[in-house]
């Protein structure tokens, strides 16, 4: 009924009278991306019907989501059977299907197609594309039986930590239903074997090391980063920071305690970093530990189904010899994982090499841009090629989904990050913008709606005009809670106002405020009531006795500390250790899922259009609990005053102000900062030779066949970028075929260099007397030859900035090195 239901819909929106002919024109142009979403659609519903491995991957995906979906509502002790039915929202299951024939089947034209889910925030995107996700996995395993269906399938990508370990916590949920339908004994085939295989289905998370740990180290290691390390010194209470940075069990919610974490099979030989709920009611507990990989290490061995991990992280492939398995290739295999080429004579061979993923996600889209974006685009070239796999129409890749709540001119955006000339963003937009059938645009007179509210002081300290209006609202909010019950009514409507959220453009002012917030603005609230005048009746405030410390969310705090600060937010005033205020930078515009959160105060007008759309949409997120914004703006900087003069009309627009992206992988100076990186990450995973740490050095042997493959691959992502002028294509590919030949050139002569002297070379130094490194850090400043010096390469695709000279001196004014 659903595509039917829609069809009706566009037919009624065919029959709108427009007497404009540019309006029927673009009228008309939406309308047929709508018959084409409706079409694939029901493709993806034929699929279902005619394919048993779709329908039953389908299924699958279906009773995955919903269990995680009840035992996450159930609680800790909760009977998830006696929650409510999960249902689908349309869009959400819309999407699904729109998608089905390029997931079920690599040589669909589908598969070449990137779909932007565009949804405000809020919406269930997440859901959606978890569903996508979950079917991927389903459909990789019935596929391909035994150990042939493992490997990563699905890879999805953040750019910033407080959002992967947000959806981490969420997809895994997904991940551990799988992981206990795979081993129920009803899911089995008629020869007895189980239907979605015999590895694990797991969940990795592969981030910076701040987050979780990169190596597993052994007892005795000075090292105290490691696994290990980490796991006993939180044990002995000497570290506060959790082993991995997940606070709760993510299938029952009960909340992890230093017993959860332990490194197996022992501390002396450690194999894997295994977490255990200390919930004797949950299915992951005792001999059976959650499905969760937050180690590097094991991550390279287990090659878990479901990869969340940094756009940054990707920077690690040049340098790291086994995190090219994550593409696809392994090729052996024993009970403790699988292996490739960096290391050799460990398991034995599979019948064939597993597959590369199926399905890239990348969430917040419009994050990818400038310095970032151009970065990544560039290292995307290599990412790609790697994930290359023959098929019957050609080479086909993954399928590519990304999902944003503000981005305009999306299309160029995404044939400049990942190659792909066809876009296509659902649900399309109606020729009335406040409907698009899936979504309706409903007036604050039908719901509860945010409210934004503008305030500006001629001839005031902003930091004074920050200070009354933190006291009016928090004074404001007290009088409210104690209107309704206060603490002893656990549904009072004025719990979601008890929090001011404060955003700040830049740590600097953020800085400035707390001092405030801690010292003056507390301590007004305490003392409000001895400062009125004798016979002042009551009005709007109240006192505060009960305020809690500043929590603060911004890139100088630990990771460990940001799920803690997440569960306080969501925290419910009448609980103990509720937060009163919390202040934060653009960490919280993306990821900040907390439906509790009703109140903000944004102090200055944020740089981009999209960061105030995103920053601002984290309150009010709860159904019946609307959202108060208050903007502070400075009437003597002449942007903020513009805002101010325009408050109303701004923001009844503010989406068409969103600003284009902007990502140029192939300019200038992005191949000077970038191409060596992406040429090495390509070359040393798709030459086997070229993979193991010492591969380095074999480059002479490998190079016809390999310039002549790397020239083939950049070119066609040069190709497919949204340049205009073809003189223009033909210059950069000039530009890019000249330093590619160049790059292959410096890097045989260093390692005939070193090899002439008895040296040894590998990508990257391990220790002094090792062997000689290939790869130099963005500082380093001593090279042999500028042949050396070619290969200085990132290990953050953040590492962007234009160099700048430090002269250090000593108190002597003597000049000690530059």
């Amino acid at each position: 009924a659903l595509p039917k239901r829609y069809g009706d819909w566009i037919t009624a929106q065919r029959a709108i009278s427009l007497t404009s002919p540019r309006r029927r024109q673009t009228a008309d142009d939406l309308i047929r991306d709508m018959e084409t979403a409706k079409a694939r659609i029901g493709a993806g519903i034929e699929v279902l019907a005619t394919e048993p491995l779709a329908r039953q991957a389908f299924g699958f995906m279906n009773l995955a989501v919903a269990r995680a979906a009840r035992r996450r509502n159930a609680g800790p002790q909760g009977d998830p059977a006696a929650q409510r039915a999960p249902a689908w929202r349309p869009f959400q299951l819309a999407f699904i299907l729109l998608n089905l024939s390029g997931l079920a089947d690599s040589r669909h034209p589908d598969r070449e197609t990137a779909d932007l889910l565009f949804f405000p925030t809020g919406g269930g995107k997440t859901e959606a594309y978890l569903g996508l996700a979950a079917f991927t996995i389903a459909m990789r395993r019935l596929k391909a039986p035994g150990v042939l269906g493992a490997g990563v399938a699905v890879i999805m990508r953040y750019t910033l930590r407080l959002l992967t370990l947000d959806q981490l916590a969420r997809a895994a949920g997904v991940v551990c239903a799988l992981e206990l339908m795979r081993t129920d004994p009803a899911n089995v085939n008629a020869r007895g074997q189980k239907v979605l295989g015999d590895w694990p289905i797991e969940i990795g998370l592969w981030v910076g090391s701040d987050a979780s740990p990169n190596k597993l180290g052994r007892t005795g290691e000075a090292d105290q980063t490691t696994a290990v390390g980490r796991v006993r010194r939180y044990r002995l209470g000497q570290d506060k920071r959790a082993p991995a940075p997940i606070k709760a069990c993510p299938w029952c919610g009960t909340a992890f305690t230093p017993e959860s974490f332990s490194c197996t099979p022992s501390n002396a030989a450690p194999t894997n970093l295994e977490i255990r709920c200390v919930n004797d009611r949950c299915d992951f507990t005792r001999n059976r530990p959650l499905p969760i990989l937050t180690v590097d290490e094991p991550i390279y061995r287990r090659l878990p189904a479901f990869l969340i991990a940094t756009v940054d992280k990707f920077a690690t492939l040049p340098w790291v010899g086994p995190s090219g398995l994550l593409l696809g290739g392994a090729s052996r295999f024993d009970d403790d994982g699988f292996y490739g080429p960096a290391t050799p004579k460990r398991g034995h061979y599979l019948s064939a090499p597993l597959a590369p993923p199926d399905l890239v996600i990348q969430d917040e889209l419009h994050l990818i841009s400038g310095p970032l974006g151009t970065m990544a685009g560039l290292y995307e070239t290599a990412i790609e090629a790697l994930c290359l796999r023959n098929a019957a129409n050609g080479l086909v890749g993954p399928k590519i989904v990304a999902s944003t709540a503000t981005v305009r001119q999306a299309a160029n955006q995404v044939q400049a990050l990942f190659g792909r000339g066809s876009t296509r963003v659902f649900p399309p937009p109606g020729p009335n913008r406040r409907d698009s059938f899936f979504a309706h645009t409903l007036p604050a007179t039908t719901t509860p709606a945010r409210l934004y509210l503008g305030v500006a002081a001629p001839g005031r300290n902003p930091k004074v005009v920050m200070m009354r209006v933190w006291l009016a609202l928090m004074g404001a909010a007290q009088r409210a809670y104690e209107e309704c019950g206060g603490s002893r009514n656990p549904d009072n409507p004025a719990d979601p106002y008890m929090t001011v959220l404060g955003y700040f453009n830049a740590l600097r002012e953020l800085g400035g405020a707390r001092r405030i917030l801690e010292e003056q603005v507390q301590n007004t609230l305490r003392g409000y009531s001895k400062r009125r005048r004798v016979g002042e009746r009551v009005g709007l405030f109240s006192n505060r006795e009960d305020l809690s410390e500043v929590l603060e969310l911004t890139s100088r705090v630990p990771t460990s500390k940001i799920a803690e600060a997440k569960r306080r937010l969501g925290t419910p005033f009448h609980e103990p250790n509720p937060v009163s205020s919390a202040i934060a930078t653009n960490m919280i515009s993306v990821g900040l899922d907390i439906p509790r959160l009703g109140l903000m105060v944004v102090f200055g007008q944020p740089k981009t259009h999209a960061e105030y759309i995103q920053a601002t949409s984290r309150v009010g997120r709860g159904g019946g609990k609307p959202g108060l914004v208050v903007s502070l703006l400075n009437i003597h900087k002449p942007r903020d005053r513009s805002h101010y003069e325009r408050f109303r009309h701004y923001h009844e627009t503010f989406y068409r102000s969103v600003e284009v992206s902007s990502a140029t992988p192939f300019s200038a100076r992005a191949l000077d900062r970038g191409l060596a990186g992406a040429l090495v990450a390509l070359a040393r995973h798709l030459r086997p030779e070229l993979t193991p740490p010492q591969g380095a050095g074999a480059i002479a042997g490998a190079r016809a066949a390999l310039e002549e493959a790397l020239l083939d691959h950049f070119r066609r992502r040069v190709e497919k970028q949204p340049w205009g002028c073809d003189d223009e294509k033909e210059e950069r590919q000039r530009s890019v075929r000249t330093r590619i030949v160049e790059l292959l050139e410096s890097w045989q002569i260093v390692a005939e260099t070193y090899q002439n002297v008895g040296a040894k070379v590998q990508y990257q130094q391990y220790e002094e007397k090792s062997p000689k490194p290939l790869l130099r850090g963005m500082l380093e400043a001593d090279f042999e030859t500028e042949h050396h010096r070619k290969f200085r390469v990132n290990r953050s695709l953040r590492d962007v900035e234009p160099e700048v000279d430090l002269i250090l001196k000593n108190l002597g004014e003597n000049r000690v090195g530059a």
